[in-house]
């Protein structure tokens, strides 16, 4: 089965999440976002349910809602550049970067789940938040 993004490298993948998911937010709301990316991606030799590599982690299937076909955004995601939002692509594109050159300490603490806020997903209930931040609400230590 193909996709879209089979030809997309991580970077270019992970601007596409922070498009999807953050588009709106400040560059440091986009930079949480992809924090909370990186910080799945398991150390060498240990295995995580979500993925091993940061492209499975991204591409597995009902993490991330703005992958789902079936999503409002998702033509949005695809092609984000025709959109009139050169300016915002760019962003999340820098942000990718910064994130995945180690230039960003985690100001997040270690969180590796984040949902809308307003919203309370079934896997947030009953667990603290470790930061508000922007629209996003993030949580550490979640398995």
């Amino acid at each position: 089965m193909t996709s879209p993004f089979d030809r997309d490298d991580d970077a270019t993948l992970l601007a596409r999440l922070i498009w999807g998911e953050a588009r709106g937010e400040s560059m440091r709301g986009k930079l949480a976002v992809a924090l909370s990316v990186i910080n799945r991606v398991p150390p060498p030799g240990q295995h995580r349910w979500w993925g091993d590599s940061l492209r499975e982690i991204m591409l597995k299937p009902a993490q991330y809602s703005c992958f789902n076909p079936k999503s409002s955004g998702f033509v949005l995601l695809v092609d984000p550049w025709l959109h009139d939002a050169e300016l915002v692509w760019a962003d999340c594109r820098d942000a990718a970067s910064l994130v995945l050159a180690g230039e960003v300490r985690d100001f997040i603490g270690g969180a590796t789940h984040y949902h809308a806020a307003g919203r309370r997903p079934k896997w947030a209930r009953g667990r603290e938040p470790t930061l508000r931040f922007g629209r996003h609400v993030f949580y550490a230590g979640v398995p």
